[in-house]
């Protein structure tokens, strides 16, 4: 379960000067999500975002906690699920706390068919079952750069 996307009608340059987005909490296995509304040129073919994994301790964690969902609304959609191993060797003082944070990893993925106007991006986190009071695993995510092109 996550937040529907904005009904708001895309108009010839109508958009707002920053994207439409919103965080939610789904299910009891769903992490925080993403989810943004964009609209589509003529010739795009791509989006593409960055990412930065990060936790508040330092380990190598795995991305599949991530999927990446590009939809054109009512109709076809890509997936992708992050598969890699990220060392978090990158110590960030927020305020007293410590953050641990990984390399910038670039993301891809090619436009859905049926050549739309607009798509929908939907970024989405599972975390980790409990695991007896130890760290948990799945990193937390920086989101930059997100745009079609």
């Amino acid at each position: 379960m996550g937040v529907a996307p904005s009904t708001r009608p895309c108009s010839s340059g109508a958009w707002p000067s920053y994207p439409l987005w919103s965080w939610a909490r789904g299910r009891a296995r769903e992490g925080p999500r993403l989810t943004v509304r964009l609209p589509v040129q003529s010739g795009d073919t791509m989006v593409r975002l960055k990412l930065r994994p990060w936790a508040s301790y330092q380990t190598t964690v795995s991305t599949t906690n991530l999927s990446v969902v590009v939809a054109v609304p009512g109709g076809a959609l890509v997936r992708q699920t992050m598969v890699r191993s990220v060392p978090l060797g990158t110590m960030v003082m927020s305020g007293a706390a410590t953050v641990w944070m990984g390399d910038v990893l670039s993301v891809e993925l090619a436009l859905p068919s049926g050549g739309p106007s607009e798509i929908v991006v939907d970024l989405g986190t599972v975390r980790d079952p409990p695991n007896c009071g130890l760290q948990p695993t799945a990193p937390g995510y920086l989101v930059d750069d997100l745009r079609v092109e």
